[in-house]
């Protein structure tokens, strides 16, 4: 079998590093190919429900980033690049779903990637086909979840798994308790290698210059100077020596550290040889178990504490009977000496147990059927699906979170498999950003044209130029006044006075499919020009693709931080209209009317049947903008959106956001080419001179962008719903999720900023 292992692997931690080794190596001696899911762990943002505890929980982590950081060892990095093999990089859902086309089945675990403190929905496989997953080991790590949402998460994850293993017993008796199945609780992975397997990855000549030493180690993640009196008392009298495995850069600085880096292969040697291990860490108690050395742990957190994850330490003492080498009180260390021949025959009951488990669940997944089960409930309301269908078996609606999405008629549908072909979360052939070795910042000469014009007209002059130059087709985004949304229409040829319709950004989800049904209506050498966002060019290429047209449509899409719900933008414009009854009959709404201000304020605009504008507010006032700038209230596909640096499409466009334009109040806009098509394009554009064109830095891109995927905050849902409630303004949500969570989400951004750094 081929088998994908979703697990924390990457970090320069012994137990992470070496449980993931371990569970590799147990499966390969099991005669099958396995590989890691190359994925960074997200988190969460955390709901009302524990606000304190996140803002501490998320500000520990930025201050662990930059000051608590963990020293570069060149010894993990060697020891990953031996043995471990990695998938491609996968950074969204989409990404991770197309895994299922190469693995047989995927196994999650172990470490605490189960934890409700560090929640991320792909470490329970959610892209994965139900028939195909088995949880190995993962650990929850707490006693309880405070967290409803995260809770229910969870549960409905959890539900899925017919081959379900836990790593403790508080952790199976959680599960029992939120979503009623039974897990079976095995041993860590690094526990079902024995101390002679290990023998084989140990460093041996680092462990010959130790191996003559008396001495005990000390190993703490936590704070250990309270501890160190005593330790250096027992240390004298059992005449041993103190080495110290340092964890953080600040911890560098102690007489006691070894000199020396300490990469899994020397961790391996210098607990095996140790006279006594001291320790607060789980892996520390866990090989000093395995190759039978006295130890004392401590526990890290305090009872009290929410964030507490000393269970899994009490649970695995428990199931071994020496619940006494937990050291509560510093000042004694009068325990005898751990009777390991009782020890060693409970860790070969647990590892055969544990085994079974295993080889039973990889057989099951082996002898499955295909999964019948539905788990694409992910949609990126891109229409594709619905222009292509022969049967006309797919239509657009707005779901009850207020996105547009495609449904299915089973009366109608033949099993074609053509929406399937067209989907971008089944087929996407993208460029990536990185690719180009620049951007170039546009602006129009045209000062009346720039004027009426988003940023600096990039797109006004690319549609002008093509279809009146060039007889092309336009299909664009504009805002239907009569329905309050957001549609794609398509423009015929040398028809330049309706391009004014599709000026301007919308910040809304468009309608697309009519335009797209058009569009196939297309004689086979008409040409056309197609702006949109990503995911909407991703499933009109590949329409193209299938079709065999692709070469006659310039495809362009849009810089897009994501898409808000319909439910706000419904409850935004009544509470408006309310306000300004003039406006009920008739209204004209410009969500970005004029040019922004010298300070880059997005103004909306709402005018009467007469042209008088009846409502004027900046973004920094409006209540629409903020939850739009908040970026909460997106598609679910928005913050797994696979297109952040990636395009399906000819040419990229959107506002050059940077202190190099912080003087110009007109309006520049980022362009970012990747077909020679879409190179073709500006060149006519710059010969013509209609546009002041410049190189810019790609890393401006990166800088003023943001494209990055966020965790999908877990008050999300919350706020959703609140949006269907006629009963709560609009201004009492603005309070009710205001800067609380927008300090959580600035708090994550910043700690991914961090991370990507390192």
């Amino acid at each position: 079998m081929k088998i994908a292992i979703m697990t924390w692997y990457k970090y320069r931690n012994y137990g992470s590093k070496l449980q993931a080794f371990a569970l590799k190596t147990i499966l390969e001696n099991k005669c099958n190919e396995v590989e890691f899911i190359n994925y960074n762990p997200k988190g969460p943002i955390i709901s009302k429900t524990g606000f304190n505890s996140s803002i501490k929980n998320i500000s520990l982590k930025i201050k662990n980033k930059l000051f608590n950081q963990v020293f570069q060892n060149p010894l993990f990095d060697s020891f990953s690049n031996e043995y471990f093999k990695e998938t491609e990089f996968c950074d969204s859902f989409f990404d991770l779903y197309q895994l299922n086309n190469n693995y047989d089945a995927f196994i999650c675990g172990s470490d605490q990637i189960w934890s409700p403190n560090n929640y991320d929905s792909k470490y329970f496989l959610d892209f994965a086909k139900k028939n195909k997953i088995i949880s190995y080991a993962p650990s929850i790590g707490l006693k309880q979840i405070d967290n409803l949402s995260i809770k229910k998460s969870m549960a409905n994850l959890i539900a899925r798994f017919d081959n379900l293993s836990i790593r403790e017993e508080t952790g199976a008796m959680l599960i029992k308790q939120i979503c009623n199945k039974d897990a079976k609780v095995v041993l860590d992975p690094t526990l079902l290698m024995t101390n002679k397997e290990w023998k084989r990855y140990e460093n041996v000549d680092f462990a010959k210059r130790y191996k003559s030493k008396r001495y005990i180690v000390t190993y703490f993640l936590g704070k250990s100077d309270k501890y160190l009196s005593k330790i250096k008392l027992y240390a004298k009298n059992n005449n041993c020596e103190i080495i110290n495995i340092p964890v953080y850069k600040k911890r560098r600085i102690n007489k006691y550290n070894i000199e020396e880096y300490i990469g899994p292969a020397e961790f391996l040697s210098i607990i095996k040889n140790a006279f006594c291990v001291f320790t607060d860490s789980y892996h520390g108690m866990i090989f000093s178990l395995n190759y039978n050395v006295n130890f004392y742990i401590y526990k890290r957190f305090k009872s009290n504490d929410k964030i507490n994850q000393n269970s899994r330490i009490i649970d695995m003492l428990a199931r071994l009977n020496i619940n006494d080498r937990i050291i509560s009180d510093i000042d004694s260390f009068s325990l005898s000496d751990i009777k390991y021949s009782d020890v060693n025959k409970k860790l070969d009951v647990l590892r055969k147990e544990s085994n079974e488990f295993l080889d039973k669940a990889l057989l099951n997944v082996k002898n499955a059927n295909e999964s019948n089960e539905e788990i694409i409930t992910k949609c990126f309301g891109c229409g594709a699906c619905a222009a292509i269908c022969p049967q006309k078996a797919l239509s657009e609606y707005i779901d009850n979170d207020g996105f547009i999405k495609y449904k299915v008629d089973k009366e109608k549908c033949t099993n074609c498999n053509l929406c399937h072909k067209v989907c971008p979360l089944f087929n996407t052939k993208t460029i990536s950003l990185d690719c180009n070795e620049k951007i170039v910042s546009f602006s129009l000469k045209d000062k009346t044209e720039l004027s009426t014009s988003s940023s600096g007209g990039a797109s006004a002059a690319f549609v002008n130029y093509l279809n009146s130059k060039k007889n092309y087709f336009v299909s664009g985004c504009f805002y239907n006044n009569d329905k309050d949304r957001a549609e794609h229409i398509l423009i015929p040829p040398n028809n330049v006075n309706s391009l004014s319709s599709i000026k301007g950004s919308k910040y809304l989800q468009s309608s697309v499919s009519q335009s797209l049904l058009e569009i196939m209506k297309l004689k086979k050498n008409d040409k056309l020009i197609f702006i949109g966002t990503p995911c909407q060019v991703a499933g009109l290429a590949n329409i193209l693709e299938l079709k065999n047209i692709r070469d006659n449509y310039i495809l362009v899409d849009l810089i897009c931080h994501g898409i808000p719900s319909y439910n706000l933008w419904k409850k935004y414009v009544n509470e408006i209209i309310k306000k300004y009854p003039v406006l009920k009959n008739s209204h004209n709404i410009i969500i970005r009317n004029g040019k922004t201000t010298r300070n880059k304020k997005r103004i909306i605009t709402f005018s009467d049947g007469t042209g008088n504008v009846i409502y004027k507010k900046n973004q920094d006032k409006d209540l629409f903008y903020f939850f739009f700038t908040e970026g909460s209230c997106y598609n679910e596909t928005c913050f797994d959106c696979p297109f952040r640096t990636k395009s399906a499409a000819d040419i990229r466009i959107g506002d050059y956001w940077g202190r190099k334009f912080r003087k110009n109040n007109t309006g520049v806009s980022l362009v970012t080419v990747f077909t020679e098509k879409g190179q073709k394009l500006l060149n006519d554009i710059e010969s013509l001179e209609m546009s002041n064109i410049a190189n810019g830095d790609l890393n401006d891109y990166y800088i003023y962008q943001y494209p990055y995927n966020h965790s999908i905050p877990l008050y999300r849902k919350n706020m959703l719903d609140d949006f269907k409630n006629e009963k709560i303004k609009l201004k009492d949500l603005r309070k009710k999720y205001n800067s609380g969570h927008i300090l959580i989400a600035k708090l994550y951004k910043v700690k991914d900023l961090i991370k990507r750094k390192k």
